[in-house]
């Protein structure tokens, strides 16, 4: 073989020795890199919500993953291929998931999450005391939320009434105890609640009328007997200190002599104590405080 046909040989050795040592550099020459997957199980967590979340859906069609290195976007990152994660600040973030193949060669995925804070409910009652059958004042207006804007609110009084919207009023229809419930929900979802507890007065006195008349004249064509009437009167209003029944009547005798009936006016206290006047005439008076034991009296 002359001398220029050696050379060329040997240029084409050389070149074929080189593709066939690049070609067994290992398989990363010609690997095909990996894919990162993950599903977000929602776009809005709440502030410390537990997140978890599964690189699973990555795969390498050429070998196996052997890495899962996930970042979430707070400064935070972990490994594994089902990480847990709790967000100590709402706000935006981004989670990056890269996964590595056997050859070294890499793919990363990204998903925006939103961290969302829970509203504030903030429940506000008008001043005591409280009386039934009068309109209570409710206000939610303290109430807020710091990364967004309260959506709803909702009221329980504790009788089985109900309203909704930032202020509300309500009369109880008797006396008791109650525990009013406000609940306050963001625009994303979050709620939060807010409670009082409050008594609610009713005052309520029996008030008894007797008609007693034992002169009439036998030239009369009727008989006025011994007879007894009851009403109940309610006391509610806010403030009331003292109160005056008067019982007024017709003489049903109106001839020259004096009035010949006697009344009697019993007032009856809720606890049981009772105060009593008794009079002729046309109009007797009976007044005591609201708030003392009522004592007999003539």
């Amino acid at each position: 073989m002359d001398a220029p046909k050696r050379r060329l040989t040997l240029a084409a050795l050389a070149i074929l020795a080189a593709v066939v040592s690049a070609g067994c550099t290992g398989p990363s020459a010609s690997n095909q890199p990996p894919v990162a997957s993950f599903d977000l199980p929602k776009d809005v967590v709440e502030v410390n919500e537990l997140l978890v979340l599964s690189g699973n859906l990555s795969f390498d069609e050429e070998g196996k993953l052997i890495l899962y290195q996930w970042n979430f976007g707070d400064g935070s990152t972990e490994v594994g291929a089902v990480v847990a994660h709790r967000y100590g600040a709402s706000g935006p973030y981004t989670i990056t998931l890269t996964v590595s193949d056997e050859q070294g060669a890499q793919n990363a995925h990204a998903a925006n999450l939103t961290v969302n804070a829970p509203p504030a409910a903030f429940l506000d009652v008008s001043p005591g005391p409280y009386f039934a059958k009068a309109d209570i004042a409710f206000s939610a207006a303290l109430s807020r939320d710091s990364d967004g804007k309260i959506d709803s609110y909702a009221w329980q009084f504790g009788d089985g009434a109900s309203a909704s919207g930032p202020t509300a009023a309500h009369a109880y229809a008797d006396s008791g105890s109650f525990t009013v419930l406000l609940t306050v929900v963001d625009n994303h979802g979050a709620r939060a609640n807010a409670t009082a507890a409050l008594f609610a007065d009713l005052h309520t006195y029996d008030v008894t009328f007797r008609e007693d008349t034992s002169q009439q004249q036998p030239v009369r064509n009727f008989t006025l007997a011994n007879t007894t009437k009851t009403v109940t009167v309610e006391i509610f209003p806010e403030n009331l200190t003292r109160v005056s029944i008067t019982l007024e009547w017709i003489d049903p005798m109106p001839l020259n002599g004096p009035p010949n009936d006697v009344m009697q006016l019993r007032i009856v206290s809720p606890d049981g104590p009772s105060q009593v006047i008794v009079g002729t005439g046309t109009l007797i008076t009976l007044e005591f405080n609201l708030n003392a034991i009522p004592s007999p009296r003539d």
